[in-house]
């Protein structure tokens, strides 16, 4: 029998500073990084909270199915945009009745407690906005995660389609191996 989602919840997580990145000399001793993970420097940043978990597929539905595609007051203006002119109304590789989902094997039955995925920043975003809640920062991700062991389903596990979200483990869960998470940062130092 499947076992049910865990219900999303919610970290809190007390602001402050805190130093992100990496050393430039560490780039030279311990080989490849991206440009903008150096030099480490001081953050700032003020409380927050992190979802315990992956929205799941039954979730996002319960978005779509509330309008969330319909809505503009939900979307970023150039989200909105893109989504009128691609004509946007479900995930990328759901099928148009919502229950089936193109993967790895095929087209498959969707998983409702399987976390989302193939969405845009601007469908993420606007999911949780309608959630009234917003995607973390790059900064808060990393903070949140830096303190977690890093498990999760990677290659290795076998599974080649997300799981849903364990219940017993630790912690946040789901932040490595299922999907790429977005924030609500831009892609700079």
């Amino acid at each position: 029998a499947a076992t049910p989602p865990l219900p999303l919840t919610y970290a809190r997580f007390t602001g402050g500073t805190a130093q992100v990145g990496l050393p430039v000399e560490s780039k030279r001793r311990d080989g490849f990084c991206f440009d903008n993970e150096t030099p480490r420097h001081a953050v700032l940043t003020t409380d927050y909270q992190l979802a315990h978990r992956l929205v799941t597929n039954a979730e996002y539905r319960a978005f779509i199915d509330a309008g969330g595609y319909r809505d503009p007051l939900l979307w970023l203006s150039d989200g909105w945009a893109e989504a009128q002119r691609q004509g946007w109304q479900r995930p990328l590789y759901w099928s148009d009745s919502g229950d089936r989902e193109f993967s790895l094997d095929g087209e498959v039955p969707l998983d409702p407690d399987a976390p989302v995925r193939h969405v845009s920043l601007y469908e993420a975003d606007a999911f949780a906005r309608w959630a009234a809640a917003r995607l973390p920062t790059e900064v808060e991700w990393e903070l949140a995660a830096g303190a977690q062991a890093v498990e999760g389903n990677f290659l290795d596990s076998g599974a080649l389609r997300t799981q849903a979200a364990r219940a017993g483990a630790p912690g946040l869960a789901q932040l490595f191996g299922d999907a790429w998470e977005w924030t609500q940062s831009a892609y700079s130092p």
